[in-house]
C-alpha cells in the first residue's frame, strides 16, 4: 500500500480561523437576545414595583375614606391641608405573609385640601376634597416617589 506524502493527507476538523469567526458570528447573533432578555427582566421589575405602590395607594386612599367617613359621622369637617404619612401595618390577601416583608420598605404620604373648583349652593357645608397620595419606596438608604394618585373625595 502506498503511503500520501505529508502535505497531501486530508485532515477533518477545523482550523482556528474557522472557530474563532464562527463564534464572533454566534455572539454577535446571541447578544440582541441577550439585551432583550434584560430589557424584559426589566420591564417586570418595574410592573411589580409599580403593582406594589398600587397596592400601598389602595391602602392609603381606604384610610382617608374611613377618616373622612369618622369626620362626617362626628359632623365635623375635614382637615384642610392634612398631611399624613404612614407605613402599611397590615396587609390582606394571598401570600400576604411575603408580601408584608416586602411592603415594610413602603410608605406614603397623603394631602387633604379643598377643591378650588367646587362652589357648594347657599346653607350646604358640604364640598368636595382633592386627595393626593404620593407613595414612596425606600431602598438604600434613600427614599424616592413611586407613584402619585390624585382623586376627589366627597363630602357625603
Amino acid at each position: 500500500m502506498r503511503r500520501l506524502p505529508a502535505d497531501r493527507v486530508d485532515r477533518a476538523g477545523f482550523t482556528l480561523i474557522e472557530i474563532l469567526l464562527a463564534v464572533a458570528v454566534a455572539l454577535i447573533a446571541l447578544l440582541p437576545l441577550g439585551l432583550m432578555f434584560m430589557a424584559g427582566a426589566r420591564t417586570a421589575a418595574d410592573a411589580a414595583e409599580r403593582e406594589r405602590a398600587v397596592l400601598v395607594a389602595r391602602q392609603a386612599l381606604a384610610a382617608v375614606e374611613a377618616y373622612a367617613a369618622e369626620h362626617r359621622a362626628g359632623g365635623g369637617e375635614l382637615d384642610f391641608g392634612m398631611n399624613v404619612g404612614s407605613r402599611p401595618a397590615r396587609v390582606e390577601g394571598r401570600a400576604a405573609g411575603r408580601l408584608a416583608a416586602e411592603l415594610a420598605y413602603w410608605g406614603y404620604r397623603c394631602q387633604i385640601d379643598r377643591d378650588p373648583g367646587w362652589y357648594a349652593p347657599a346653607g350646604d357645608s358640604g364640598g368636595l376634597y382633592r386627595v393626593t397620595i404620593s407613595v414612596e419606596h425606600e431602598s438604600g438608604g434613600r427614599t424616592r416617589e413611586v407613584l402619585r394618585v390624585k382623586t376627589l373625595l366627597g363630602d357625603r
